[in-house]
Parts: structure tokens; sequence; C-alpha cells
């Protein structure tokens, strides 16, 4: 940890939090004196088994980012690019599935029903799929193209042809609409995996105070297999958002606050809060915690539509208690590990100068010495070849111990000049000294 890197994680938090929620945080700290280090107990509580029951059904993607985004935007293109990219998610869906039954050795005929229904489900999804496209881009009814595969079908949308083709077939309109419900689904993504990383902390609390004597599979259990579903299948959607952000719209990637989701990054709430991982520097709260959607996102004239965002089911209330808290605690932590390393580096800056001064005094403190010796010989008009040994000894080591600290003060000088450069260096050394206590 350095100064730089606690400087750019703080500016990091500050990005992903938005200007409005920076500033309400940062007048709290100030007002506090940024002392207030400490959890606050009453915006960190459970949800009982009946509750998480009532909400489990409700917990899932609310679509509120994806069906604003392109709102100004053409309605059948919207309408096409969101079933087509459900489409996407329900395909890797398939896929995932088909692989895991792989991995069953005799799986239930039931479980195969289920996967035979969603590749149909797929299928016909497809063939929709391509009558949309040509009522949408009736351009492209030349190219005769047909629905494949399920599980290979590369569920042709603007991002598949290339800039060439883009701009013979006029395809510019579609395109921008595809990255902004790119980055709508995105969100719903995260806004998906926020509620079942949630519903998971809650699941393994309850589970883990059953008896050890129970064999038979609880509903608790099965709510718990539920929520790791839904963070498995979030994890999934959005990491196809994010590679084709990264790859069609890099720089859109970047505005939105978007980034590679990795295993390391699905931390639950509870587990940071336990751990008391916001007192670590290297443990920071988790990116998509803190993201907020950016209000270019979802163009509205109704501001207030923007500046509030209210839960709507008590499952988010509760939540949104515990990300406040926590991004409080990670924004606490941080801004006060920032000031400490400034203040580090300030004394520091201070110690360098007050270093070479010392051995500058020091210099000077034998130099007099030196000329005192000879001031005070009783035989001041011999010369030097003729003084007592005692005070040629005197003088010697006087002059000795001026050379060594003269060297010091020089070398320190040139060292600490290369290690912060001239300019830092410049200003450290012209900076006016805190008087002492002599003076």
């Amino acid at each position: 940890m350095s100064l730089q890197i606690a400087q750019q994680q703080l500016e990091e938090l500050k990005s992903f939090l938005g200007e409005k929620e920076v500033s309400r945080l940062q007048s709290e700290y100030d007002a506090l004196g940024g002392e207030k280090f400490y959890e606050d107990p009453t915006k960190v509580t459970w949800l009982s088994r009946k509750d998480l029951l009532a909400q489990t059904d409700r917990a899932g993607p609310t679509m509120a980012c994806s069906s604003t985004t392109a709102r100004d935007a053409d309605v059948d293109h919207v309408d096409f690019i969101c079933k087509a990219l459900q489409l996407e998610a329900k395909q890797a869906k398939l896929v995932q599935r088909q692989h895991d039954l792989t991995r069953i050795r005799d799986p239930i005929p039931a479980l195969k029903a289920r996967i035979a229904t969603l590749k149909q489900e797929l299928e016909d999804g497809l063939e929709v799929h391509y009558e949309l496209l040509c009522s949408v881009a009736p351009q492209l009814a030349t190219l005769g193209l047909s629905p494949g595969a399920p599980e290979t079908d590369e569920i042709c949308l603007p991002s598949r042809f290339s800039p060439e083709e883009v701009e013979q077939y006029g395809l510019h309109e579609l395109l921008n609409v595809e990255v902004q419900i790119r980055i709508g689904f995105a969100y719903d993504a995260i806004h998906g995996l926020r509620q079942g990383l949630s519903l998971r902390s809650f699941w393994s609390r309850h589970i883990s105070n059953q008896l050890q004597t129970q064999t038979k599979k609880t509903k608790g259990q099965t709510s718990l297999q539920t929520a790791n579903t839904r963070v498995k299948d979030a994890m999934r959607t959005y990491t196809i958002c994010w590679r084709w952000l990264d790859k069609h719209a890099p720089e859109k990637a970047v505005k939105f606050g978007l980034r590679k989701l990795n295993e390391s990054d699905v931390l639950l709430l509870s587990d940071w809060q336990e751990g008391q991982m916001y007192k670590r520097s290297d443990k920071r709260l988790p990116w998509f915690w803190t993201l907020r959607p950016e209000p270019s996102t979802a163009p509205c004239n109704d501001e207030r539509q923007l500046e509030t965002d209210e839960p709507i089911s008590k499952l988010e209330q509760v939540l949104e208690a515990w990300r406040s808290e926590f991004v409080r605690l990670d924004f606490v932590h941080s801004t006060a590990i920032v000031e400490r390393w400034v203040e580090e580096v300030a004394i520091l800056g201070r110690e360098m100068a007050a270093t070479c001064r010392s051995f500058q005094h020091r210099a000077m403190l034998w130099s007099e010495r030196a000329s005192h010796a000879l001031k005070a010989s009783k035989n001041q008009g011999l010369a030097w070849q003729a003084q007592p040994d005692e005070v040629r000894g005197s003088i010697a080591y006087a002059l000795r111990q001026f050379d060594l600290y003269t060297w010091l003060a020089d070398s320190a000088y040139a060292g600490f000049e290369a290690a912060i450069g001239e300019e830092n260096w410049a200003d450290i050394w012209s900076a006016p000294r805190a008087p002492t206590q002599k003076e």
C-alpha cells in the first residue's frame, strides 16, 4: 500500500458512488471529524425466516434499467434488441444446463424434461427473432438469414456485422440501441446479483442455526439452492454483457463503471461485515455493491425518478440499509487511509530535510570546536608541526568529524533529491521550518 494506491482506490470508490452520494458522505465525515468508524447496528438487521420465504419469489431482476435505457429510440428497435438479449441469456443457460446434465450419473426425468422445455422455448424464440429482424431491418432480408441449432446459433444482432457491413446496411441506429440496452442488462444483472447474494447470506445464516440432526431437506435449504442458482445466472448474464461491451464499446464500459466480474468479487455483505474487512486496506467492498447507474442510462424527463431509488420490497429495504452502511464504512476508512498517508508523506518530507540540516549542524559544530581548540592553545603563533600533540590531536579529530558530517549531509541531500525529484525536494527544502524552543 502506498499513497498513490490509496488515492486511486478512493477515487475509484467516488466514481462508483457519484457526486451526490460522495458529497453527502464527505459532509458527514467532516462533521464527525472523521472518527465515526464503527458500524451502526441499527442499519444491519436480519430478516426472519418467514419474511425470507415471502420475499423469495420477488427477488428477481426488476429490469428497471434496460426498460428505460432507450426510451427515446424507436420502440420496435428496443423491443427487438431486448428480446434478442433475452434469447442470448436463455441460450447460455441452456448450454450450462446441458453441461451440468452430463456430470450427473443418473439424472431424473424431470430434469431432462426441463432442459427439453428450455430448448424448445429457445427454438421458438429464434424463429420469432429472425422474423422480427426482417421487420426491423428489411434491408437484411436479402441475406437469407435463418435460425440454426439452439445451442450454437449466433442470434443475429447489429454487433454481429463488421463495421463495413453496418455502414452498408445502415445499422448504426440499431447498433446504438444495442449498446444502450447491453448497458441496461448489465446493471440489471448486477441488481440480480446483489439480491441473490443477500438471499444466500440470509438463508446460510438460518440454515446454520438448524439442528445438526436434521437430515431431511428443508425449505430453507431449497431456498438457499435457489439463491445460489440466481447468483450464477446473474454472473453469467453480466459476464456476457461485459465481454460484449469490452469488445465493441470499451469506452462505454469504462464510463458506466462496468468491469470484469471475478469470482473473488462475489463476496457476501455478511462475510464482509462479520470479518470487519472494512478495517483492512486490502479488502475493499466489492465494486458492484457501490456501483450506481449513471443518469444518462435512463433518459427521462422526470428528474425525481433519477434522484430516488425506493426499495420495492422489505428485502430490498434491508439490503439497501446494509449496503448504505457498509458503503459509508468503506468510504470512511478509505478516506482515513488517504489522510494518514498524506500526513505520513508530509512527516517523511520534514524528516528528510531535518536529517540533512542535522548533519550540516553537526559539521558546523565540529568546525567551531576545531577553531576553538586552536584559539585556546597557548602556542597560537607556532607552526602546526610545533603545536603540542594534544592540540594537534583535538583539532585533527574535530576536522575529521567535520568531513564526515559534511559527506553525510551531501549524500543525504543528493539521495533524497534523486528519490522524490528535484521539484518536490526543492519545495520541501524551502518550506518554512517550525520554530524551535530556543527561537
